[in-house]
């Protein structure tokens, strides 16, 4: 078990650090195309390539650290008896779906998802979506092995329970689902939609 606990714990670091690098990158992209000197704007193209990959390998390893978390560190009656874990499964798989969606709209518009305003605002609504549910999923795994968190510093300056705030109530979780689903839809409708743009700009 603790061999088991051990492969969670490097998955979830590892598909954090990844998902944090690609919304770094994308980040960086938005400054750096911006710029009108030649090499800057080869950085953003670097930057941009390198978000494609880390969100490929992070959402790869946020899968697998979900698997090995329900099948090999926690018990599902555990798991289930608690609205606290119960949040940190729903909150997980909203970022799956968030990040998904990011690489499936990238691959279907490569470079050209930064030439299309429609795509390009998707693009960064999705890496915000990712971003905050990938940091809300780690936190709520934080407070659920008695462990801080990296909203700890942001609670003890309100003085906010953290137990308190990230148990969310059933309506915030339902619009939750709702909202990803919407995006979902709105994802694969801009996707599709603007391939035959793409086609031309070649």
């Amino acid at each position: 078990m603790e061999l088991h606990g051990m492969l969670h714990t490097i998955l979830s670091e590892l598909h954090i650090g990844m998902l944090v690098l690609a919304t770094g990158m994308i980040i960086l992209w938005l400054i750096a195309a911006r710029s009108r000197r030649e090499e800057i704007r080869t950085l953003a193209i670097i930057a941009d390539r390198t978000a494609y990959v880390a969100a490929i390998a992070g959402l790869a390893a946020l899968v697998l650290a979900a698997l090995a978390g329900l099948y090999t560190t926690w018990e599902w009656e555990a798991v289930q008896s608690t609205v606290l874990t119960r949040n940190k499964i729903m909150i997980s798989a909203l970022s799956m779906a968030f990040w998904g969606m990011l690489v499936y709209v990238r691959a279907r518009q490569g470079e050209h998802v930064w030439q299309r305003p429609a795509i390009t605002g998707l693009y960064l609504a999705l890496t915000l979506g990712g971003f905050a549910t990938i940091v809300l999923a780690g936190s709520l795994g934080g407070v659920a092995s008695l462990k801080g968190t990296i909203l700890d510093p942001f609670f003890d300056a309100l003085k906010l329970n953290r137990y308190v705030m990230l148990v969310l109530p059933q309506p915030i979780n339902y619009s939750l689902i709702v909202v990803t689903l919407v995006v979902t839809v709105w994802s694969f409708w801009v996707a599709r939609s603007g391939k035959g743009d793409r086609g031309k700009a070649r």
